[in-house]
């Protein structure tokens, strides 16, 4: 019987073990009973889950009226309810345990994808960094795991540009289906998706593609229909539209600059170590000649904005200080972009370790949330000490990979 040694685990596993114990270590866990407070300030959707999940194996009461946008997100809450029922649990204790396998399983995910776009270890790791110790990732869904249905999107993402890397479309469509039973963002990746089979993939002729790309408008639209008709049984009144026209209505009524731009920092904040990262290595001009025009960037990047839009369409009254948890659901789309031109770019092997070091450092400095981590205070009056704090760390990302570079290339010279 082969003995398993850790040196037979590859960096990059060992590294995400690592982070990843570090990052359940420190965690901040709320209890309901304990921390109602903090719960209905930051996570009120959480209720609506909960009764979903509590209903099993009947549906909420027509008399729940549930907000109708969190009903049609009724099909993970009531799995984890059945599966509550079935081993006999309490729903909260179901929904932790269904998050810590939902993390392990994204992270495991992303290293299949960092499988194909880089073969390096060292670039492995930097990504791996950027997903597990950005803290707007994981910690908030491990504190408050009723949210469960923004972590489920993420994973099945993750399932879904996978499979639109493999040029699978088993797994493309059965993360666009599950990513879709999440969350009605999932609307907005089917242009992106589309254009992936499109302009990416090779193999399917040209009859077969327009095929799979209208096969992805069936199945987000079908599902968005689908849940809708459902969820008028127990919900109240569909006002989704009002996520969309927010902005535009707040805009026109009580604009104010200030309130505007302290909401569009809180929509980008999360995404500073990545846009740290491949600014410096733009300045300096490490990448690839012409490396913006990539095919796979570009569709990276229209995954992610296009996840971007619709919290920043909703506005500071519709969707106010949840602007972070939403736009970060196009991180991963933006790591894959990342990625893609990070597989392509030479890099010698010092200064890959010490990217390697200066982003894991300038992250675990950040990854202290002033609420989610141990080491956090429960004061909203703490969150801009803590954004300067982060953004702070990001800017150490920037001039450290510049130095690093800077050296690197005088070493060469």
């Amino acid at each position: 019987m082969r003995r398993v040694s850790i040196k037979n685990i590859p960096l990059e596993h060992r590294l995400s073990l690592l982070l990843l114990s570090a990052l359940f270590l420190t965690n901040r866990y709320l209890s309901l009973p304990a921390d109602s407070a903090w719960v209905d300030f930051a996570a009120g959707d959480s209720y609506s889950y909960l009764a979903m999940a509590q209903a099993f194996p009947s549906l909420p009461a027509a008399d729940a009226v549930l907000p109708f946008h969190h009903s049609q997100r009724f099909f993970f809450p009531y799995v984890i309810g059945g599966l509550a029922w079935l081993v006999r649990v309490p729903p909260p204790h179901a929904f932790f345990a269904v998050a810590v396998l939902a993390v392990l399983g994204l992270v495991g995910v992303f290293h299949g994808i960092v499988d194909r776009l880089t073969p390096e270890p060292s670039k492995k790791m930097m990504l791996l960094s950027l997903l597990i110790l950005n803290t707007y990732m994981f910690r908030y869904y491990l504190a408050m795991p009723w949210m469960i249905s923004d972590l489920a999107f993420q994973f099945w993402l993750a399932v879904m540009l996978l499979g639109l890397l493999r040029e699978s479309p088993g797994l493309t469509f059965a993360g666009l289906l599950a990513a879709a039973l999440s969350k009605q963002t999932a609307l907005l990746l089917m242009p992106g998706a589309m254009a992936w089979i499109w302009w990416e993939w090779k193999s399917p002729p040209r009859n077969v593609r327009i095929w799979q790309c209208v096969g992805v408008a069936l199945v987000g639209t079908g599902v968005y229909q689908g849940t809708g008709w459902l969820a008028r049984a127990f919900s109240g009144p569909n006002i989704n539209v009002d996520h969309v026209l927010g902005l535009f209505r707040w805009t026109s009524t009580a604009f104010s600059f200030q309130e505007f731009f302290l909401f569009a920092l809180r929509g980008v904040i999360g995404f500073a170590f990545p846009a740290a990262l491949l600014l410096s290595l733009a300045l300096t001009r490490t990448l690839p000649v012409g490396w913006y025009r990539k095919g796979r960037l570009r569709l990276s990047f229209l995954l992610a904005g296009s996840m971007c839009v619709q919290p920043f369409l909703g506005g500071p009254v519709i969707t106010g200080h949840n602007v972070t948890r939403l736009a970060m659901l196009g991180y991963l789309p933006l790591l894959v972009g990342l990625a893609s031109i990070l597989g392509e770019t030479p890099l010698s092997a010092s200064l890959q370790r010490g990217l390697v070091f200066v982003t894991a450092f300038s992250l675990a400095i950040g990854s202290f949330h002033h609420f989610y981590s141990f080491l956090g205070m429960l004061e909203t009056e703490r969150a801009g000490r803590f954004a300067a704090v982060y953004l702070a760390s990001a800017t150490l990302l920037f001039l450290g990979s510049l130095a690093l570079q800077q050296t690197d290339n005088s070493r060469r010279a």
